[in-house]
């Protein structure tokens, strides 16, 4: 199981209304985007990719663990096969996990109701079961008291 740390991302996807690092850039619908919107949340993910995720990694690429377990997850949708995933690049890799965590920063804001960080109540994204799970939070109130935003790549 690949675990990811990724309190400043969730900071800087959650907390923007708009624009750069707002997480409809990254997976926002044809109905918010329009009928291009694959290719512009692509583009948009492929652009920002590397230094919207350089947290995940103190700034430097991702380790080959990393990208070795994103590939695993990406796997496990089938709609590639482990061939083509192989052939992808470090920074296409990162775009598939940025689109992936704005996707689920988008149902942590929908299931709270909050698109400001902290104020979203964890407890009730934790206890929804209609949505993915995939983030959570280490423990405590907010990030002044030390607490992580984990992001998981298995299920």
């Amino acid at each position: 199981m690949t675990e990811l740390k990724i309190t400043t991302l969730f900071y800087v996807l959650a907390d923007r209304p708009t624009g750069l690092g707002h997480a409809r850039s990254y997976s926002g619908s044809v109905a918010e985007l329009g009928p291009d919107a694959g290719r512009i949340t692509w583009d948009n993910c492929l652009r920002d990719g590397d230094r919207l995720l350089a947290a995940l990694n103190s700034g430097g690429r991702p380790t080959d663990r990393v990208l070795d377990g994103i590939r695993e997850y990406a796997a496990s949708f089938g709609a590639w096969d482990r061939a083509e995933i192989k052939t992808w690049t470090a920074a296409e890799a990162m775009a598939f996990l940025l689109q992936d965590i704005a996707s689920a920063v988008r149902q942590w804001t929908a299931v709270t109701g909050s698109d400001h960080g902290w104020c979203g109540d964890w407890q009730m994204y934790e206890e929804a079961g209609s949505v993915g799970g995939r983030l959570y939070l280490t423990s405590g109130d907010g990030p002044d008291d030390g607490d992580e935003v984990y992001y998981t790549l298995s299920d």
